[in-house]
């Protein structure tokens, strides 16, 4: 396995994790039809679609550049609240990565504390409030964590995933507090929230990719 991840290799990590939503976009409408529209799924399709249209002009970037223009993409080919969402998270995690050539533990943890607390800012949120940040904040938690004590990237992406499932399965007992899901608070209990489930997902992509790619 790898420790880090080159430029190349990081596009790569990429496309595995775009397949990994859209493979998932039925479960996620899914998911979302229970506490509001039920389009989660179609979202994550459309602005992974947006992210592959710009995958040859990221190869020129540095992994901040990657990072910041492929969550703007997937926001102008998906724009709506979860896009928006991605788009400021992806910003300013590439705005922590800029001038990097590879993706380590220590960069990807910085960039996970730096997307959340973006999204915290732009979405008005907290953990807790039944959102994305409820999976997305145990994993830069556990990042950080796994960065402090040496480990590797595929230590420290295995324990972000375990943490951040942990924190999607907190969200079923949770009452939204942001978004549609706010306007049927209490009839949001008991259902699994796609924000975090996505971000998951999108963890267990880079994960699988880091822990079965050689060097």
């Amino acid at each position: 396995m790898v420790d880090s991840l080159t430029k190349e290799r990081f596009l790569q990590a990429l496309e595995r994790v775009l397949e990994r939503l859209e493979g998932s976009a039925d479960y996620l409408s899914g998911l979302d039809a229970a506490m509001g529209d039920g389009d989660f799924g179609i979202s994550m399709t459309l602005g992974s679609r947006g992210v592959r249209q710009v995958m040859g002009d990221l190869a020129g970037q540095d992994i901040g550049g990657m990072v910041a223009r492929a969550g703007m993409a997937f926001n102008g080919a998906a724009p709506s609240t979860i896009g928006a969402l991605f788009a400021i998270g992806s910003m300013r995690g590439g705005k922590e990565a800029k001038g990097h050539q590879e993706l380590d533990l220590p960069l990807l943890a910085r960039m996970a504390r730096a997307a959340e607390t973006a999204i915290m800012e732009k979405g008005k949120a907290q953990r807790g409030d039944k959102t994305l940040l409820d999976s997305l904040g145990p994993a830069a938690d556990a990042l950080e964590a796994a960065a402090a004590e040496g480990r590797g990237l595929a230590e420290g992406l295995a324990s972000a995933v375990e943490a951040a499932r942990a924190g999607v399965r907190a969200t079923i007992e949770m009452k939204s507090k942001s978004g549609r899901g706010s306007w049927i608070a209490e009839r949001t209990v008991g259902h699994q929230d796609p924000g975090a489930t996505a971000i998951l997902l999108m963890l267990e992509a880079l994960s699988d990719f880091v822990s079965t790619t050689q060097n």
